[in-house]
């Protein structure tokens, strides 16, 4: 009666009728048997193979000729799957596996048969579990609809029912919720939930070799809700019963994998620090997810305590199951499943969690490594192990203990993907220790040199030369990106941004930074984002749920204030030195190694210019808090809300683009009113009603660039830099063949040249005064110098110091460098990101190349293709000229997209589509956002460890600046970038997150009003935003809201800056006043609609 009903209301929702065979296939009758013929269009053999494919090559060009039916085709393709319609404009045509089906059905045969499992294997036992009924319960229509909700239309199973089904047939989810209390009092599922179509996805390397394509489960729907609900409810049961250890962080609600990456750089680094010995071995599990047996999970839910009723429904999933591969050929025949958790069900990630569990809790027993007082054994990630030990006979008790508990338990570690790293010290000399360590007696690579190992999609280098061993990097979370690495990808997202929004060359890029609900692009601004994200990274670890994280950060930020000061740091100096504190103590050059609180220093002080916010710490909670400055409610984000630091700055960082925007005199007079509600926007989203004549007009309307013939202002001389250049060089110059050259002038990149060191020094001071009566100024840090002469035929580097507004500049000697117009000189290494911007770049170009409508191309950008950029951005230290490509391609994306002229203001690309514009950031201000909101989010995280570890490097970094142990207070100080007293003096350190935090808050300053803070009753950080009319503390407990507010503050800045009125003696044509229409908030359409009338009467 359950299967009856259950197919009936799938059949009655537009599913499939389930058809699943009687019986499992007889092995032996397999010659006989007929491979069921694919349900889809046979596809031609040699696109299948991937020989050819619609996207491009890296030698074709990016525009092909325009065809409506394949434009027709993809655009309904991305409206029903945004992401199966942009694969097939990056990748092509779906690839099928060429293997013939027999070889294909053998070796998953293989692959899901049982493995053995010894049933002397000792389960733990734990403590009579609590609150049971949290799984036992029955499932209220809310909890089935909560969830629903959540769930997003991904490719259907077997009953070809999508989630939107559900949710359009069953709202509320009443008829779900009383099936599955009925799938619970029963104990049993229907059999259709137990059938599994398997997509092999190709993998690098020979496409004949079945090892390199990847299985993915695609299930019916209605178990997939049914297993998230489950799954959820048993997740919360094992926190709540303390069934998972604490370094096991795979599939987690936290963010595992910074963590992990955080502490394993913690433990380089303190090794380094303190000259300890360290061991580490990376170990792989063989196809755990794939070969950990159906008993052996089982056993482990019933000795954690799970109720007998729950694991007699995973029993009835497990049992019977089987899945179909499809290949070019079609599909096989079921393959039953003995072995090896269902990839694609929710329920997957906690029954393995909770299986491997009994592994790594029986398997580690040997001592570990000493980090800050904390001993770590283990970093588990799923099956991704890292085992750490303070010599190399510790970490092989440790690798031999944990293999002979995963063979008892059916599991085994693969010794070719395992890897090892030991170093020790003698005397002050750190060198590669050559122990070989064994992995099931097969001897394992050991790393050294130059060799690298990649660990949760990170890539550590070991780097001895200068005894320097580099950190471990996550690319796309904490790893340190240059920001010129993603240059190329910020320069593509601008000039796509701008052809999307169909804007001219000269168009505000911040429109194309600017969310859509603001009427933006919504393509980011990457450089910004780097320093949002190194700050809302410092900020998440030292806010960390996990002891061990949270200890260790904030063990690590007092070492590098400490560093900094040369004293031990207050909280509140840690905080102080986040907020790019420069007076005092830190003032001073630690000399230390770039960390990551360095960076959310650096990242701060960059971002002061756009976004007002600060580090404090609550004296009385003991944690950090992050206040963003956001008009008009200041935000104060305390660790339990650590999440939304990155997306509070980023709105500020969006608010100040609105400013910046509605500031300009021609191009921001609407700003103000189509950003302040997404229903002026929402054709941005979905381009409902909106025909592409009328999408090529909006946004060039918008920001005042329709070219008209009363309208002309297309000059791109400016007068200001032309007299300054004319009238600031009079001295003479340099001599060559017969020419007199002065000045190289690119933009604002000035190189002028003298025939001796007192001519070039009267000119460089001629310049800057003329400079200075124009209101610009130099910047002496930036600028260098290069002389020399000859005596006799011998050339010798002149040491002659020239003088920018009375300052010292850099005089390049030997093999030092500079960089000019994107060329660099010198030895230093630096970790080159530039490779994986260029893709994005190119990504987005493809995308604003392809046939979808305007509106899709904003979607798909920021949806699937700016996803991993900014996920890099917010975790990670990017330089910001890493991202000053992407964030050009992003507004002249976004302006071609909103279809208006080059000299568009950028501001209305960044704003948001609530606030009229193509919400595309602006990647180089979200870098700051970032890096202040990563900073507050380590200072105010629960962890103790990770909070403790991010104010004592905070501290550490203060106290190099001011030499001298700081107050929190004055660690406050530090990350607001003040620049008196102690602060003024160089610390000498390395970059931090703390100096970067500190920098990125410097920038802000400029766009947004916002300043750190230490409650010294609470002790604990804020970030006080000064937002109007009401300004916001952020606290330890919102943490997460400081990105999101001071992205916020960072738009209504956008808007402002749009939307200031125009000087009396600007020469622009009399325009329609906008501060008469903010009650309008149907501007957009009244624009739209007097275009279409204008078309009638011609």
């Amino acid at each position: 009666e359950l299967e009856e009903a259950y197919s009936q209301f799938i059949l009655s929702i537009g599913g499939k009728p389930s058809r699943r065979r009687s019986r499992p296939r007889n092995p032996a009758r397999r010659n006989s048997r007929r491979h069921l013929p694919s349900a889809e269009p046979a596809e031609n053999p040699t696109s299948a193979a991937g020989s050819s494919s619609s996207a491009p090559s890296a030698g074709e060009p990016l525009t092909k000729r325009y065809d409506p039916v394949e434009a027709s085709r993809l655009q309904k393709l991305f409206r029903a799957n945004q992401k199966k319609a942009l694969q097939s404009i990056l990748s092509g045509p779906p690839r099928y596996c060429e293997i013939s089906p027999d070889a294909v059905e053998d070796h998953f045969v293989r692959v899901f048969s049982e493995n053995p499992f010894d049933p002397t294997f000792k389960f733990l036992t734990y403590d009579d579990p609590v609150a049971c009924h949290l799984i036992t319960d029955h499932m209220s229509p809310e909890e089935v609809w909560d969830k629903l909700r959540a769930l997003k239309n991904s490719a259907p199973g077997p009953d070809g029912i999508f989630y939107s089904n559900f949710k359009s047939r069953d709202p509320g989810a009443h008829v779900l919720s009383a099936f599955f209390n009925k799938v619970l009092d029963l104990s049993t599922v229907p059999s259709s939930w137990k059938e599994a179509k398997v997509v092999l996805i190709p993998k690098p390397g020979d496409p004949l070799d079945i090892s390199n394509w990847r299985p993915v489960s695609l299930l019916n729907t209605g178990g997939k809700v049914f297993s998230s609900v489950l799954a959820a409810r048993i997740s919360s049961w094992a926190n709540i019963n303390s069934r998972l250890s604490p370094f096991q962080k795979g599939f987690r609600e936290n963010d595992g994998c910074s963590e992990h990456n955080f502490i394993l750089e913690q433990a380089i680094t303190g090794a380094k620090r303190l000259h300890l010995d360290l061991s580490m071995a990376w170990l792989d599990l063989e196809n755990a997810f794939g070969s950990v047996p159906h008993r052996f999970i089982l056993e482990a839910l019933g000795h954690a305590g799970v109720p007998s009723s729950t694991v007699a429904i995973i029993s009835a999933i497990y049992t019977g199951s089987t899945s179909t591969i499809r290949t070019s050929a079609g599909w096989t025949g079921p393959i039953p499943m003995r072995a090896g958790v269902r990839q694609g069900c929710p329920l997957s990630a906690i029954l393995f969690n909770l299986s491997l569990e009994q592994i790594l809790k029986t398997g580690i027993s040997a001592p570990g490594f000493r980090l800050y007082g904390q001993e770590v054994k283990c970093l588990a990630y799923a099956d991704d192990l890292l085992l750490l030990g303070q010599s190399p006979v510790d970490l092989q008790d440790n690798i031999n203990s944990i293999c002979g508990v995963a063979a008892l338990a059916g599991l085994r570690f693969k010794p070719s993907k395992c890897a090892s790293l030991s170093f020790n010290y003698t005397g002050n000399k750190r060198s590669i220790d050559d122990a070989s360590f064994l992995v099931a007696g097969t001897p394992i690579r050991n790393i050294n040199d130059q060799e690298a190992y990649k660990y949760l999609g990170v890539r550590k280098l070991t780097a001895i030369r200068a005894h320097v061993l580099s950190r471990a990097e996550f690319l796309c979370r904490n790893s340190h990106i240059q920001k010129r690495d993603v240059a190329d990808l910020d320069k593509t997202l601008i000039s796509t941004g701008k052809r999307i929004l169909n804007l001219p060359t000269r168009a505000n890029v911040n429109l194309v930074h600017l969310s859509t609900n603001k009427g933006g692009a919504a393509l980011p601004h990457f450089r910004a984002l780097l320093d949002v994200h190194a700050i809302s990274h410092a900020f998440r670890l030292l806010a960390s749920d996990d002891q061990l994280t949270s200890d260790v950060a904030f063990a690590g930020l007092r070492g590098v204030v400490r560093k900094k000061i040369l004293r031990d740091p207050t909280p509140s100096e840690c905080a102080e030195f986040l907020n790019g504190n420069k007076a005092g103590d830190f003032a001073r050059d630690s000399g230390d190694h770039s960390t990551l609180w360095s960076r959310a220093r650096q990242a701060a002080d960059r971002l002061f210019n756009f976004i007002k916010f600060s580090w404090t710490f609550n004296e009385e909670l003991g944690c950090f808090n992050l206040n963003i400055y956001r008009s008009p409610n200041p935000v104060c984000v305390v660790p339990s809300t650590a999440g939304l630091v990155a997306r509070l700055l980023r709105d500020d960082l969006e608010s100040f683009y609105i400013k910046q925007l509605s500031s300009l005199v021609d191009q921001g007079k609407t700003v103000e009113v189509f950003s302040q509600h997404p229903a002026s926007n929402h054709f941005l989203q979905a381009g409902d009603f909106t025909r592409f004549c009328d999408w090529n007009f909006i946004h060039r309307a918008r920001l005042g660039c329709l070219q008209l013939n009363a309208t002309m202002r297309f000059s791109k001389r400016n007068p200001k830099c032309q007299q300054i250049l004319r009238t600031g060089i009079s001295a003479p110059g340099f001599r060559l063949y017969g020419q007199e050259v002065k000045c190289l002038a690119y933009a604002d990149d000035l190189l002028l040249l003298g025939q001796s060191p007192v001519d070039l020094q009267d000119n460089i001071d001629s310049i800057c005064s003329v400079a200075a009566l124009a209101g610009l100024r130099f910047k002496p840090s930036k600028c260098a110098s290069l002389s020399f002469n000859y005596t006799g035929n011998r050339r010798s580097i002149d040491d002659a110091s020239f003088l920018v507004a009375g300052t010292h500049i850099r005089n390049i000697q030997g093999q030092e460098a500079y960089k000019y117009l994107g060329v660099r000189v010198g030895l230093n290494y630096k970790q080159d990101n530039t490779e994986f911007f260029r893709g994005i770049t190119r990504d987005v170009k493809l995308v604003a190349a392809s046939p979808l409508a305007p509106w899709q191309k904003l979607t798909a950008i920021r949806a699937h293709v700016l996803a991993r950029a900014e996920f890099l951005c917010r975790n990670s230290h990017i330089q910001k000229r890493d991202v000053a490509d992407l964030d050009k391609t992003l507004i002249s994306t976004g302006k071609r997209i909103l279809n208006l002229p080059t000299r568009a203001n950028v501001n209305l690309v960044h704003l948001s589509t609530n606030k009229g514009g193509a919400a595309l950031p602006h990647f180089r201000a979200l870098l700051d956002v970032h890096s202040i909101s990563h900073a507050f989010r380590l200072l105010a995280s629960d962890d103790p460890l990770t909070s403790d570890v991010a104010f004592a490097g905070l501290r550490g970094v203060v106290r190099k600046k001011i030499l001298r142990d700081p107050t929190p207070s004055e660690c406050a100080e530090f990350l607001n970038g003040n620049k008196a007293g102690d602060f003024a003096r160089e610390s000498g350190d390395l970059s931090t997150l703390w100096s970067r935090a500190r920098q990125a808050a410097d920038r802000l300053f400029k766009f947004i009003k916002f300043s750190w803070t230490f409650n010294e009753e609470l002790g604990c950080f804020h970030l006080n935003i000064f937002r109007s009319p009401k300004p916001v503390c952020v606290v330890p407990s919102t943490a997460g809201l400081v990105a999101r507010l001071l992205r916020d503050d960072l738009e209504s800045y956008y808007i402002k800056q749009l939307s200031s009125p125009p000087s009396k003696n600007s020469t622009s044509p009399p325009s329609l006043s906008w501060s008469r229409l903010t009650s309008l908030r149907l501007v957009n359409h009244f624009l739209i609609l007097s275009f279409l009338c204008l078309n009638l009467l011609t």
